[in-house]
C-alpha cells in the first residue's frame, strides 16, 4: 500500500497539486491532507491563510479523486482549516472519527489574531481481518516550532490514543515542531519516527521563509508496519513538501 501525507496550503498552488495529484492517484491508497478549505461549510478568514488560497479546494480535491471516498474533518481554526483523509473505494472502513488535542487561542500572525487549535483525524481499517489506524494531525501553529504546554499535550494526547488502537498505526501530518524537542521526543517513544531514520533533510522548500524551522511534518509508525519506501518527495505542490510511504 501507499500513503501520500501533504500540507495543501489552502491549495494555493492548485494547478500544480491537480498535476501531482493526477500523476501519483492511482499508485497511492490513501492521502492525508491539512490546511483543506471548504466553501460550503464555513466562509473563509483573511490575514492568516496565504493569499491565492482557494476556498472550495475540498470540492476540486473531491473532483480530482474521483475513484476516492473523502473524511472531512471540523474545522479547528478561526479562519475554517480542515482535515481531509481520501481513500480508495475498495479498503473497508472501520471506524473514523476526529479528537482535540488542545483547546482553541488566540495566535498573531501577519499581523491578525487568529483562534487556533489542534485535532487528530482518525480512519480505521479492516485489511483482510488486520486493522490499520490512520491518524492525520495537524498540530498548534504558532510562530516558532519550540517545545510549549500546549505541545507537549497535544503529543501525550496523541500517544495515549494511538495505545488504545489495537493492529497497526501510522500517523502523519504537519506537527508544527521542530524535530529537536521533547514534544517529538514524546512521539519517538512510542513510534519509529521515519523523518529522523531516513535522515530527511528538511520537509520545507523554498517557499518557506528562510527563519522558518526545517522540519514540520511527519510520518510516525508502529512496530508491526512495514516501510518498503519512504520519501519526502521534491515536488514543489505547496510550501510543505509531500511525504511518501510504502508499506504493508
Amino acid at each position: 500500500m501507499r500513503l501520500i501525507d501533504l500540507n495543501i496550503w489552502g491549495g494555493k498552488l492548485s494547478n500544480d497539486l491537480e498535476e501531482f495529484i493526477s500523476r501519483n492517484r492511482q499508485t497511492t491508497d490513501i492521502f492525508c491532507f491539512q490546511e483543506v478549505l471548504d466553501e460550503a461549510a464555513g466562509a473563509l478568514s483573511e490575514g492568516f491563510v496565504s493569499p491565492g488560497a482557494v476556498p472550495d479546494i475540498y470540492l476540486k480535491l473531491c473532483h480530482m479523486l474521483p475513484d476516492f471516498t473523502s473524511l472531512l474533518s471540523d474545522t479547528y481554526t478561526s479562519h475554517n482549516l480542515r482535515l481531509a483523509i481520501f481513500f480508495k473505494r475498495g479498503l473497508k472502513l472501520a471506524g473514523s472519527g476526529e479528537i482535540g488535542l488542545c483547546a482553541k487561542r488566540p495566535v498573531e500572525f501577519r499581523g491578525r489574531t487568529s483562534l487556533i487549535s489542534s485535532i487528530l483525524q482518525w480512519a480505521e481499517f479492516d485489511l483482510s481481518g488486520r486493522r490499520l489506524t490512520i491518524a492525520n494531525v495537524h498540530g498548534l501553529f504558532t510562530p516558532d516550532k519550540l517545545d510549549n504546554p500546549d505541545r507537549i499535550e497535544q503529543s501525550e494526547k496523541i500517544v495515549r490514543f494511538l495505545n488504545r488502537r489495537e493492529g497497526a498505526k501510522i500517523l502523519c501530518g504537519d506537527l508544527n515542531v521542530d524535530i529537536a524537542t521533547k514534544s517529538i521526543g514524546i512521539l519517538d517513544g512510542s513510534l519509529q519516527n521515519l523523518i529522523r531514520e531516513y535522515n530527511v533533510a528538511t520537509t520545507r522548500n523554498w517557499h518557506t521563509p528562510a527563519e522558518v524551522p526545517k522540519f514540520a511534518d511527519y510520518v510516525f509508525v508502529s512496530k508491526d508496519v512495514n516501510v518498503e519506501k519512504f520519501e519526502a518527495m521534491q515536488d514543489d505542490v505547496s510550501d510543505h513538501l509531500p511525504l511518501s510511504i510504502r508499506f504493508s
